[in-house]
């Protein structure tokens, strides 16, 4: 398949990324880890019974996860958002002087009537504070309808990677972890219950336990 040949249209904040070579690690998740998925596969699902929906990626543009998406005639919205964030002078000030829900609205703005069916968040959950989570909760419940299901994967350990690693979508049922840097910092290690709270108007209706210390739920918007 064309790379993108039945995305409708490709919008992605803030330019392309370069694409950063791949290191192999011992630390969760090894290269070229390859996952089951049943998150993925509930959220592929919902797309497909779904008419040209409106997609929101959270994370970096990916080539292969492009394609793969393109099968479903969508309309893909890419928000790069760790990237977004981190270049915001925003994020830079004391936690106490800083104005989350203006950082947020900057990195995650679309047009009103946009209205999405499924949103990927992957791993970036691991790496946002609870009241930017929280922030970003609320900010893209504008854009979404009863219904609207968020897919994101977590790690369950207590070391990870300082910066989100890139991942793959392989196949409807299976996604490939590929970590971007050599250093680490202390997991988030969110449970269920620390999640819902995190995220106001999304209801948990699935969480899986996957191999190599992840695991992975699907929100459904209220």
């Amino acid at each position: 398949m064309t790379l993108g040949r039945r995305i409708n249209r490709l919008r992605l904040r803030g330019g392309a990324l370069p694409w950063p070579s791949f290191r192999r690690s011992i630390i969760f998740p090894p290269a070229g880890t390859v996952v089951s998925s049943p998150g993925l596969e509930r959220f592929t699902d919902h797309l497909a019974d779904t008419e040209r929906p409106p997609i929101l990626d959270l994370g970096s543009p990916v080539a292969s996860n492009i394609d793969f998406l393109s099968q479903f005639d969508c309309v893909l919205h890419i928000a790069d958002l760790h990237r977004v964030l981190s270049e915001d002078p925003g994020m830079s000030v004391p936690e106490e002087e800083r104005d989350v829900d203006a950082v947020v609205g900057r990195a995650v703005s679309y047009e009103e009537h946009v209205r999405f069916d499924g949103i990927l968040g992957w791993n970036l959950f691991d790496y946002l504070d609870a009241p930017v989570a929280c922030a970003l909760a609320e900010r893209i419940a504008l854009n979404c309808h009863s219904g609207t299901i968020l897919l994101m994967i977590t790690s369950t350990s207590g070391t990870i990677p300082d910066s989100p690693g890139r991942i793959t979508i392989v196949d409807a049922r299976n996604v490939r972890f590929e970590r971007l840097s050599p250093n680490t910092r202390d997991g988030a290690r969110h449970t269920p219950r620390s999640l819902q709270k995190m995220l106001p108007g999304f209801n948990l209706q699935h969480s899986f336990l996957l191999q190599e210390g992840m695991q992975d739920y699907v929100f459904v918007h209220e």
